[in-house]
């Protein structure tokens, strides 16, 4: 995971480089996934249980011209079922929590300045998990949303997230090493920031 951080935080400063005398803020984000996180498989019996929260904080780099670079630190929880029998028999013999610590590096554009102003945003993620689950450490994160209030005072910034994630999250079930989430993830976040 060390490898993962320090990779988020060199890219957070070589996007930020230049926008040292800009305006930064902080803030916190929140939501939950759409998707699910975990690749649902019968064959190896193993199911996404719940679809947890995704909670976090963030700073944002303002540029010129409607531009800002934005770094998260996001913790996501999951859980992941694994079964003794095939659906629709299914019964759970193992109940697995996992932490997932994740590390977008978005840039930014703000379509219009103004009290309402829509933005699209992307970049890379990176990720790691402190639990033992072999998560893919890298992905590529899109998104749109709507910045709502001043931009040197309180803003509230609902938007919606799609991540593809690397191929190398594996798991072992029943014996056999087997993919162990969806790499097509979509999630809902709320953002406060000041």
């Amino acid at each position: 995971m060390r490898q993962w951080l320090w990779s988020f935080l060199i890219s957070l400063c070589l996007f930020s480089v230049p926008a040292s005398s800009q305006s930064v803020s902080f803030g916190v984000k929140g939501g939950a996934q759409l998707t699910s996180s975990v690749l649902l498989n019968p064959s190896s019996f193993t199911f996404d249980s719940a679809r947890k929260y995704i909670i976090g904080g963030s700073i944002d780099v303002g540029l010129p011209l409607g531009l800002s670079v934005e770094g998260d630190v996001l913790y996501h929880p999951f859980n992941l079922e694994v079964g003794t029998k095939p659906p629709p028999l299914f019964s759970a013999s193992t109940l697995y929590d996992y932490t997932v610590f994740e590390f977008p590096v978005l840039a930014k554009f703000r379509l219009t300045p103004g009290l309402i102003r829509p933005y699209f945003e992307g970049g890379p993620v990176f990720r790691g998990s402190p639990s033992g689950l072999n998560v893919a450490h890298y992905g590529v994160t899109v998104g749109a949303g709507l910045e709502i209030g001043k931009r040197k005072l309180l803003r509230i910034s609902p938007e919606i997230r799609y991540t593809r994630w690397g191929p190398d999250s594996l798991i072992v079930v029943n014996g056999n090493t087997i993919p162990a989430e969806q790499q097509n993830q979509l999630a809902v976040l709320l953002g406060i920031s000041f």
